[in-house]
Formats: structure tokens, sequence, C-alpha cells
């Protein structure tokens, strides 16, 4: 049997941190979206399919918290600088997976929690996944 083996030569190297290199740059430039860059944000909140709270928020705005009366207790939507989160108190949730979901800033993400019947979703000018015609 023929064993193979390959020596690491110093362009190998090169090319390598240079991939690296234009990996970390691609993703430098990716992290300066519309949320640095002065983008606004508007938090949905809804429960059990209807609209109850929309907040306009973008960065350099102070927190603010606004009380959630949902179907399983009470909770505070926290909103700061463009992005929310949701903080129980009292509020019945067998997993607690809506509020240690943290804090959301980007369009399209969202808090679920199905026991509440409650959607809380950003909206706002973010970059495209795709295009439908």
């Amino acid at each position: 049997m023929m064993e193979l083996r390959r020596h690491i030569t110093i362009w190998d190297m090169a090319i390598l941190v240079g991939a690296v290199l234009i990996a970390l740059l691609l993703l430098a430039w990716m992290g300066t979206g519309p949320a640095q860059a002065g983008g606004r944000r508007t938090i949905v909140v809804m429960v059990r399919g209807a609209e109850v709270l929309t907040v306009v928020s973008g960065p350099g705005d102070p927190l603010r918290r606004y009380p959630l009366q949902l179907p399983g207790g009470r909770a505070w939507l926290e909103v700061e600088g463009g992005r929310a989160r949701l903080v129980p108190d009292g509020a019945f949730c067998p997993l607690g997976l809506c509020w240690r979901t943290g804090w959301i800033s980007e369009p399209g993400q969202a808090i679920v929690c199905a026991p509440n019947g409650l959607v809380i979703v950003i909206r706002g000018q973010g970059p495209l996944d795709a295009v439908t015609r």
C-alpha cells in the first residue's frame, strides 16, 4: 500500500491566509448593514393573529418597556436601539423559549411563544434573501 504524503508549501499557506482574510472582510462588510447605519426598525407584536402593538425604533433610542397581557399572564416587551426582547413577568410558558431567545434586531427575526399565541417580528429595510415575481 502506497502512502501519500502532502507537504504544505509557503504558497499553500499564502492561499489559506488570503482566503481567511477575504472571509473576515466579507463578514465585517455584512455586519455594517442598515441597523448599524441608522436604519429604523418596526417591531410588531401579534397575539393570536391580532396586531396589538407596533413600535418604531432605531440606533440610539433609549430602552422602553411595554406591558403585554397574554392569555397565560403578563410579560414585558423591551425595545432599545432598534432591537427587542421579551421579559417574563409571571406569564406561563412551559419551556420559556420566547424569553430565552433574547434580543432580536434584524428584519425577519421573530420571537414566538406558541402557548400564548404570541409573535414578535422585526420589520424594516435589510439585506434580501430572495426576490420572487
